[in-house]
């Protein structure tokens, strides 16, 4: 008999002790009912795996090896596409709609981030069970929502060996309610004082998180007025800020104030709000009841946070969590704007769960392409969706965009590194043009890799015309004319910068992809990829550019001077704008 555990606090004395008696229990995933105990449950796990007492799940199903390599790669299933509708109808999004409106949206999210990483963990287990040569296998500490999201993701086909742990789901919730409340009252009261200064005004604030794309940004709209940047991790405040970054304020997120009436309503907010999601919600699987019982809370952390510090634009990197959505609600009370972009493309499929629910009052894309055909269904009406390409581009970059290009190659991988099917796309396109290089960029998550380097050595071996590169991306750009990657933003990117991209469609596992719905930039070969080629150098077909303009905004029109111009500061022409304009 194989015991496959879920560990969580009711499932860890049991597989301690089969791991103790040498029955080598098998690990899905670590699933705490209450989250903060998922650091203790790792260490468990981890140390009975050392020890060889115990194993994980992929033993089992050593065919998704690159998706425990790489867990990013679930998204190729579509997992959450092929189920959302499951989904909705479980955690009662309808109901959610009607019984707490100024919560439905977080809520939403809450569900949909909660439900992420059992995707993977649904392919994993769904292999390993439905593999004929396992004998007899029990799955323990399977919570309820997961064994629905098993059977409607695999048809039913494998209820008889999935349980449901039973778990006394109201009385944890209430006890979780009434923790989260007494800190979340006793929070407010540290934060309260007999008299707080009158708020600060900033022009723009910012969700620090480190990224050089922001400080470029930060840079180019200081002219509006005093700039505040927010830690959003504690631990962020102990690592000094880039010496670009001096002139500005940092602020820690839970840096606000209450004067005592302010105190008062906050402390009535939280009790009134935890005890109307506790009455919809206390029969909620703990672990996404935590997530649920902490948000009156994490509203309190704003709602003081904008007491004391006011700017009228705000720029959110954390579209994928809950913080966001509560954000935008407190900013709003308090006349501001809440400004987001979405920094990657849905390459890898239509749907990505973390993406389903944003909600700013503008949100910057890359083109309108999966926001028409998908995204409106949940995206707020009021929200004003921008394309305007990728953020990762200079201004320098904006301006080469149409600078000559030698008729070489680039591939660029990622998701599909290791796999063979992309290695033989490399290796022919090489042998069918030997004249020309063939650039080949490998992510930086990747290159470093035993896999990534392999792959490197795969490509490479006997043909000399393929160099491996590691410049920046917008460098490559101009390097060759010729761009093929497998799913990724890179695609988008390339032709925005005058690159003739294409998507090497190249894997059956991935069930969707926007780019599929422009078969002219499809190939399914490097066979098909030369065709390509010869037939726009024969002049018998062009690069459909004009074809592809809501997949990447095309209008040439520099990210930072739409930002300026959504919030009314002067167009800014540098020398490089200038020499574009004039010729």
């Amino acid at each position: 008999m194989t015991t496959i555990f879920n560990l969580n606090e009711f499932t860890a004395l049991r597989f301690l002790f089969s791991a103790t008696l040498g029955r080598m229990p098998v690990v899905l995933a670590v699933d705490p009912l209450f989250p903060p105990f998922r650091r203790i449950l790792d260490g468990m796990a981890e140390r009975a795996v050392a020890k060889g007492r115990a194993r994980w799940i992929i033993d089992l199903c050593p065919e998704l090896q690159h998706l425990w390599d790489y867990p990013t790669r679930t998204f190729l299933y579509d997992v959450f596409g092929q189920t959302e509708d499951w989904h909705n109808a479980y955690y009662e999004f309808d109901r959610a709609d009607t019984v707490v409106p100024d919560y439905a949206m977080t809520y939403k999210k809450a569900t949909c981030n909660h439900a992420k990483p059992r995707h993977y963990h649904t392919l994993l287990l769904g292999a390993a069970l439905a593999a004929k040569k396992r004998g007899k296998v029990r799955v323990v500490g399977l919570a309820g929502d997961f064994v629905g999201l098993m059977n409607a993701y695999w048809s039913g086909s494998l209820t008889p060996a999935l349980k449901t742990m039973w778990v006394p789901r109201r009385t944890i919730n209430a006890l979780v309610t009434l923790l989260i409340q007494i800190f979340a009252l006793a929070w407010v009261v540290s934060r309260t004082q007999p008299i707080i200064s009158k708020p600060k005004d900033y022009f723009f604030g910012a969700d620090y998180c480190e990224d050089q794309r922001d400080h470029r940004l930060y840079h180019e709209v200081a002219d509006g007025g005093p700039l505040l940047l927010v830690y959003r991790h504690p631990k962020s405040m102990y690592r000094p800020p880039q010496d670009d970054l001096s002139p500005y304020e940092f602020q820690d997120s839970r840096a606000g104030r209450f004067g005592p009436m302010q105190a008062v309503a906050a402390m009535a907010m939280v009790i009134r709000d935890g005890a109307g999601l506790f009455r919809h919600f206390a029969g909620s699987q703990p672990a996404l009841y935590f997530r649920i019982a902490t948000l009156p809370f994490r509203r309190a952390v704003l709602r003081a946070f904008f007491n004391q510090f006011r700017p009228k634009f705000f720029w959110g990197r954390d579209d994928y969590n809950e913080d966001h959505v509560l954000r935008h609600q407190e900013l709003r009370r308090v006349g501001g704007v809440s400004m987001g972009i979405c920094h990657g493309y849905p390459a890898y499929a239509y749907l990505f769960p973390q993406w389903r629910y944003i909600s700013f009052d503008r949100y910057y894309v890359h083109g309108q392409a999966v926001y028409e055909r998908e995204m409106k269904k949940s995206w707020p009406d009021n929200m004003k969706v921008v394309a305007v390409g990728s953020f990762g581009a200079t201004r320098s970059d904006y301006a080469l965009r149409h600078a000559p290009k030698p008729n070489d190659i680039v591939v660029y991988s990622a998701v599909f590194v290791g796999n063979p099917k992309m290695v033989d796309f490399v290796r022919g396109l090489a042998e069918a043009f030997p004249e020309r290089k063939v650039l080949l960029q490998i992510k930086h998550n990747f290159i470093d890799t035993p896999v990534g380097k392999a792959f490197a050595r795969d490509c490479m071996e006997s043909l000399s015309n393929i160099e491996l590169v590691t410049a920046p991306l917008f460098d490559l750009t101009r390097q060759a004319r010729y761009a093929f990657s497998d799913p990724s933003t890179v695609i988008v990117e390339a032709l925005q910068f005058g690159q003739y991209a294409f998507f090497a469609d190249l894997m059956a596992e991935q069930k969707k992809s926007v780019y599929r719905e422009y078969p002219a930039i499809c190939v399914g070969s490097a066979e098909d990829a030369a065709t390509r080629i010869h037939a726009i150098e024969a002049g018998e077909k062009t690069y459909p550019l004009e074809a592809l303009s809501d997949l990447v905004d095309l209008s040439g029109r520099v990210l930072f001077d739409v930002i300026r111009e959504e919030m009314k500061l002067p167009l800014q022409l540098t020398q490089d704008d200038l020499e574009v304009v004039h010729g």
